[in-house]
């Protein structure tokens, strides 16, 4: 599967929970409350993105590998550990030497999140050596006279998410105030989010293609 594969399908799990959503609003009773399924898909969808970035980048950095002196300056420093490097030296090909690098990348990368802007640039920068949120810019309206704050709008608006999904992941979305209650969520938030990171989804995967 490619990573755009990947990403539309937890994209289209989302779909089912927006559904439940909607359906349990529409016929159960007001006393049943969908703000916690809100919740779900927005994280969800947050996890979709995520997803999108590690497979991108282990797809490409092998792709890379392949291809002799076409990695970035962020790839030539990666670091393997000595078994996959034997491994690899003792392998029968580069097809086979590229499985043990893939599974090393994965291993590596599984306890990363790509998420926050500079976690998904930092990321990027293992496959190009592009400006990433200014090629994102480009490609969501921007011109080479807008992309500056186009930049920087799209990256305050993600950073903005990632935090809300990190509310909800490990504080229960509650906010600051004593007490402590949980912050208002409806389906407009979570559309809006959505639109933004497949937004940027789309443009990265646009960008990859000309990687």
């Amino acid at each position: 599967m490619t990573p755009k594969e990947y990403f539309n399908t937890v994209w289209d799990r989302c779909a089912h929970i927006a559904s439940l959503a909607s359906y349990v609003e529409s016929e159960m009773t007001k006393a049943i409350k969908t703000e916690d399924l809100l919740r779900s898909e927005f994280v969800s969808k947050v996890s979709a993105l995520d997803l999108y970035v590690h497979e991108l980048v282990v797809q490409k950095m092998v792709a890379n590998f392949r291809m002799a002196g076409q990695l970035t300056d962020s790839a030539r420093k990666f670091q393997i550990s000595l078994s996959t490097a034997h491994q690899m030296i003792m392998s029968n090909g580069i097809g086979e030497s590229c499985d043990f690098l893939e599974i090393e990348i994965r291993e590596r990368h599984a306890h990363l999140s790509f998420q926050h802007p500079d976690k998904i640039a930092e990321a990027i920068r293992l496959i190009s050596n592009c400006d990433l949120w200014a090629e994102v810019s480009l490609k969501t309206g921007a011109n080479e006279k807008t992309k500056k704050e186009k930049s920087k709008q799209i990256r305050t608006a993600l950073t903005a998410i990632i935090n809300r999904r990190n509310k909800i992941v490990h504080e229960g979305d509650l906010n600051n105030d004593t007490p402590r209650r949980p912050l208002d969520i409806d389906r407009k938030h979570v559309e809006e989010a959505s639109a933004l990171l497949k937004e940027i989804v789309t443009a990265i995967d646009l960008i990859a293609g000309e990687i």
